[in-house]
């Protein structure tokens, strides 16, 4: 028998270009994303975000010439409260009010007046308040200051501090 040469046939041609076409098909594989979930997601973690940040600008003012004493903080956040700015000469209510100096208060006796007086016309909110102070502030002179917020009716005084190191 002589030898015939190997003849492809058209079917044969299209056999083999089918089954390139599913090796290919298996290399590349869709991937399903559902951006709604993904938005939803992300709105939610922006909104939890907003809620949770907190910083001292959102409970009192900080006056820009006051430099905050600087410790550890462990705890809770503070709670709203009336505000007092105490700077190394004077001690301001909210939106700079000014109440009384700092050196009148260290003449002066252990209720200061103009502080209680103030903070009688705030509202009492829970019993807090936020005293922002300088770290030069003296000692007696802070006292002085915190035993007026509690003769005013503020039994919880918190003062503000520029937090250091891990909480």
């Amino acid at each position: 028998m002589p030898l015939q040469k190997a003849r492809l046939r058209i079917s044969d041609y299209n056999r083999g270009r089918k089954n390139r076409l599913k090796d290919q098909e298996k290399k590349v594989q869709e991937a399903a994303l559902s951006l709604t979930s993904m938005v939803d997601m992300f709105a939610t973690l922006v909104v939890y975000l907003i809620m949770t940040s907190t910083s001292l600008q959102e409970w009192v003012g900080l006056a820009s010439n006051i430099e905050l004493p600087k410790g550890r903080y462990i705890g809770e956040s503070p709670q709203r409260g009336a505000a007092l700015q105490v700077t190394k000469d004077m001690v301001f209510g909210e939106l700079d009010v000014e109440l009384i100096s700092v050196s009148q208060i260290a003449r002066g006796s252990f209720s200061v007046a103009a502080i209680k007086d103030y903070l009688k016309k705030q509202e009492n909110k829970n019993g807090y308040v936020n005293v922002v102070a300088d770290y030069s502030v003296p000692f007696g002179v802070m006292r002085k200051i915190i035993a007026s917020c509690q003769d005013a009716g503020f039994k919880n005084v918190n003062l503000a501090i520029e937090p250091i190191g891990p909480t």
